[in-house]
């Protein structure tokens, strides 16, 4: 009898699907590559059409221009940021050999962008094998992390790459899972953490967490359990200083921490009472949080919205223990690899003449300070809060479920809908199209996470890894909302960067498991599922076009900054105006420097001067201690055609109601000059 697959001793069916794999990654290549030449022209576009009037990115570029110089980081050049990031930029314009200036590091930051949108669209093909999936996720992330274009050149761009490359990683487990793995892993996390120690702090728990769970053992049980305690009591204890004194708060802090303690520590028993009394503790937390704390307490709110998806993390971590396998002894490669790549940062910046004092200054004593001298938290309302408590009660509700109703259709089915709904609502709402819905601002950011845990709800046959890479990616991006405490600007939307990937899995995971419980002629048709997520994909990456077309309209439009270090700016020809007329006396010979109040950085580069110190930061007036205002002063004072430049608008804003008269420099410019000219804001001041 004659085998039909064969022909002549080839087998047809291999071959055919040999070519048909061939077909599709030339495909989806083509495709993504069409979608990232959108992305950065969107990108571009965007970058060099605005200029934040807050300037942190000139305070971004005049330290790296002074670190550039051999100046000593920390000792001779104020920094609140950590030395990777220094190293790092020091090393890309090395090896390009561009000139640090407004255009070049908005160019570096286009690149760290859509490096990060690339990262989120890999992870969905990894996890999906949807390509046009990913292109849509590529979409979104790059519209979602547009708020790079507020500050250029900050670390929270370099920051993303290294939490999407962690999480990324995960992805590959299978290959990497013992010393590689591990060794690419802890150098990540220690680039991390001397990039943004805050960020770095969050995935180091979190990652920790997941790796705990998947490696065997008594010890490992336990260590998974005091980092569920340390992670619940997070947001309690990050926000505990800007209520102490406040006694009516107390109590919200105690229910807060109880919360916390009996979420992560009774997780790991099988008693269905813990579950329900942790939802209760946390519907009391939410409704006296909402109820009774006033708006100027709305660091509460935010630790309530925090603590209940951490907790719903802690408790996903908890209750499925992986048992992936990892080798104990590989715990060692990662924390050796980690210290290796702290260790040649520091050592590399020991060497260009940072001190001992002013490396532990850079690690530790200045991020610490930032958090008692901002507070920008975003007013959380009860809709945020109720949907909190219900991600976390649908959660238990699950975890009940998937040992009572195992065997129920309707109950996965409930489940593969709520996936279809989530991963909907996050990619309409990281898509452009989010100013055009409802809350468009809030959801994406905040409103979702707790139902981050969907991500996790795999059926029992899925693989240790499979369940232990997902599992990685709920407990990062649960914790990352931490990360823009306490300053709630621009890191919004780089915290909930990996919410995309997971709504897009999401999406996947359920029209696949819908498939499966449909009716035997949909289940036995195994294309619809792909065509499905691939019509959708299609229809949403159509709405992206738009938007690319809109901001080359706008770019085309606006009017050249020229100046200097600034060709490819362009502004409304207003802000044109302004700033040439603001440094046009700015840049005369006869003033050998000047002095802003807040920090406007970007006026040196662009009147081409030096400011009389390397202690440069845009809040100096709250940052800058009195010996190093001073030292200012001594170094300014003496200097011919000194002026200030003065903008009232930002020290209020930056200020937040506390006495400006207290800080030395600040005396000094009221004493010595007086306003000669204003405009649109800003006064130019001269000597008396």
């Amino acid at each position: 009898m004659t085998d039909p697959t064969r022909d002549g001793g080839t087998e047809l069916p291999s071959a055919f699907l040999r070519r048909a794999a061939v077909l599709k990654n030339v495909v989806v290549g083509a495709a993504f590559v069409g979608v990232l030449v959108l992305c950065g022209m969107f990108a571009y576009d965007s970058m060099f059409s605005t200029f934040a009037v807050h300037d942190d990115e000139g305070f971004v570029l005049i330290s790296l221009k002074y670190f550039f110089k051999g100046h000593p980081l920390y000792d001779q050049v104020y920094s609140c940021y950590q030395p990777f990031f220094y190293v790092f930029d020091w090393l890309v314009f090395r090896l390009s050999a561009a000139p640090i200036s407004h255009d070049s590091i908005r160019l570096l930051t286009i690149a760290l962008w859509l490096l990060g949108a690339s990262l989120n669209a890999l992870m969905v093909y990894r996890l999906t094998s949807h390509g046009l999936l990913a292109c849509l996720v590529l979409a979104v992330s790059t519209n979602h992390l547009a708020v790079l274009i507020n500050e250029p050149g900050h670390p929270l761009g370099l920051s993303y790459v290294l939490i999407a490359a962690i999480v990324a990683l995960f992805t590959f487990m299978d290959r990497l899972r013992s010393g590689p793995f591990f060794g690419v892993l802890g150098a990540l996390v220690g680039f991390l953490l001397i990039t943004k120690i805050n960020l770095g702090v969050y995935v180091l728990l979190a990652v920790a967490l997941v790796l705990a769970a998947g490696t065997p053992g008594v010890i490992f049980e336990w260590v998974q359990g005091a980092l569920g305690v340390t992670i619940a009591l997070l947001p309690a204890v990050l926000m505990h200083s800007k209520l102490t004194g406040v006694v009516q708060t107390a109590p919200l802090i105690g229910v807060l921490v109880v919360l916390g303690c009996f979420a992560a520590a009774t997780f790991t028993s099988r008693k269905s009472m813990a579950v329900h009394g942790t939802i209760l503790l946390a519907v009391v937390a939410a409704f006296v949080a909402e109820k009774y704390v006033p708006p100027t307490l709305q660091v509460l709110r935010f630790a309530v919205l925090a603590t209940l998806p951490i907790c719903g993390a802690v408790l996903v971590s908890h209750r499925r223990r992986p048992g992936a396998g990892i080798d104990p002894r590989a715990w060692i490669v990662g924390l050796v690899a980690g210290v290796v790549a702290i260790a040649a940062v520091a050592l590399f910046i020991v060497l260009r003449g940072t001190s001992g004092r002013g490396l532990l200054d850079g690690l530790v004593r200045v991020p610490l300070q930032q958090s008692t001298v901002f507070l920008f938290i975003r007013e959380m309302n009860v809709r945020a809060i109720t949907l909190a408590v219900a991600g976390l009660a649908s959660l238990s509700w699950y975890l009940w479920g998937r040992r009572a109703l195992a065997d129920s259709r309707i109950f996965h089915a409930s489940i593969a809908c709520a996936k279809l709904l989530f991963g909907t609502a996050v990619l309409t709402y990281c898509s452009p199209l989010s100013p055009f819905l409802p809350f468009g601002e809030l959801l994406p950011a905040f409103w979702m996470i707790p139902f981050l845990w969907l991500l996790a709800a795999v059926r029992a046959a899925a693989s240790p890894s499979e369940i232990l890479t997902r599992l990685a990616f709920v407990c990062v991006a649960s914790l990352q909302p931490l990360g823009a405490y306490p300053v709630a600007g621009s890191q919004f939307n780089v915290a909930t960067g990996l919410i995309p990937v997971i709504g897009a899995v999401c999406l996947s995971d359920a029209v696949r498991e819908l498939s499966v419980d449909a009716h035997p002629r949909w289940r036995s048709s195994r294309w619809w599922p792909g065509a499905f997520v691939g019509v959708v994909s299609i229809a949403a990456l159509i709405t992206f076009r738009p938007e690319v077309t809109q901001a080359r309209s706008r770019y085309l439009a606006a009017t050249p900054l020229e100046l200097p270090g600034a060709s490819r700016i362009r502004l409304s020809s207003r802000e044109v105006r302004l700033y040439q007329d603001l440094v046009r006396p700015l840049a005369r010979p006869e003033v050998e420097t000047f002095l802003t109040l807040p920090g406007l950085n970007s006026l040196y580069f662009w009147a081409q001067k030096d400011p009389p110190t390397g202690f440069n930061v845009t809040t100096w007036m709250t940052l800058l201690d009195d010996r190093h205002q001073e030292r200012i002063w001594e170094s300014a004072k003496g200097r011919s055609g000194l002026m200030v430049v003065r903008n009232q608008w930002l020290i209020r804003f930056w200020m937040q109601g506390q006495p400006l008269d207290g800080s030395p420099l600040v005396r000094e410019i009221n004493s010595h000059f007086r306003t000669v000219k204003s405009l649109g804001g800003y006064e130019l001041m001269a000597r008396q």
